[in-house]
């Protein structure tokens, strides 16, 4: 499993969403997962300078690690 959150995501926490997210695969077993927070990410990881969503119209590229994540 692969987790990708962003680090100004303004919708969700990554921090505390990372630590429940590790907990939950860590109780059922699951060994094989990574949690990712990528620097400058809003929700939709797109690189970003607050996270919130009035600059996402202006925003064009992934944050950086998103597609070495994915791939």
């Amino acid at each position: 499993m692969l987790v990708l959150l962003g680090e100004l995501d303004a919708n969700v926490p990554s921090r505390i969403s990372a630590e429940i997210i590790e907990r939950g695969l860590k109780k059922s077993g699951n060994k094989d997962y990574a949690i990712r927070i990528l620097a400058k990410a809003n929700h939709g990881l797109f690189e970003a300078e607050t996270g919130y969503s009035a600059e996402a119209p202006r925003l064009k590229a992934y944050a950086q690690g998103y597609m070495d994540g994915m791939t």
